[in-house]
């Protein structure tokens, strides 16, 4: 019947969904920029557990003057992350970040997110 098939989709959804979310609670945030850091700010206001990077020193200082764990390099944030975001102003930072640190930190469970704009 179409309406119990609905609903085991939707306890399997809710089952893999709960164990997801257990799962990637560490989230390593790399951009704090202006989208960036407002983004980080409300991932930590949901309750994950932030780290996070920028290769501007003085964008990392507000985090870490309000207890939020800074990573010194992007390898750092790969190393303690369930969950890595990227907040990064063009594809090509992306694929440096990709090609220099996630390939030698890699973990069969870390989830990688991408956010750029064109």
């Amino acid at each position: 019947h179409p309406i119990s098939l609905i609903f085991q989709q939707a306890q399997c959804r809710d089952f893999c969904s709960s164990r997801l979310q257990s799962r990637l609670e560490n989230v390593g945030f790399i951009g704090l920029g202006n989208m960036g850091s407002r983004m980080a700010v409300n991932l930590i206001k949901s309750g994950f557990k932030v780290s996070v990077h920028d290769i501007n020193a003085g964008a990392m200082k507000n985090f870490r003057d309000n207890g939020v764990p800074v990573k010194e390099s992007p390898a750092q944030i790969a190393e303690a992350s369930d969950v890595v975001i990227t907040m990064l102003p063009s594809s090509s930072h992306v694929s440096d970040f990709i090609s220099d640190y996630l390939k030698l930190y890699f973990n069969p469970c870390l989830l990688f997110l991408k956010i750029f704009f064109v």
